[in-house]
């Protein structure tokens, strides 16, 4: 039997005073009030066939989303080497960063 889950987009937020901990929220839920209160900025999104990120583990990412709605992870890669996707992207809801 075939166990693979479908890969979803996960948008990250970085947080503004600490920027390797990461938030990952996956584009199909809303994002959670905490990551709005403007301690948060958007860094980037990961999708599908991406470059994995240090730190980030798609396993534990399902589970904690499952559990609370959100993944929080650490990484070390500095903003503009992890922020790949904002180059010409958008956040969620439109704006662009």
């Amino acid at each position: 039997m075939d166990h693979q889950t479908e890969f979803r987009t996960w948008n990250v937020f970085r947080r503004r005073r600490d920027d390797g901990l990461c938030c990952a929220v996956s584009a199909d839920v809303p994002v959670p009030p905490f990551l709005l209160s403007g301690d948060w900025n958007f860094g980037f999104a990961i999708a599908d066939g991406d470059a994995p990120v240090t730190g980030f583990s798609l396993a534990a990412a399902e589970v904690g989303a499952g559990f609370n709605g959100f993944y929080l992870f650490l990484t070390f890669a500095p903003a503009g080497e992890a922020d790949r996707a904002s180059r010409g992207g958008s956040a969620p809801g439109g704006e662009r960063h």
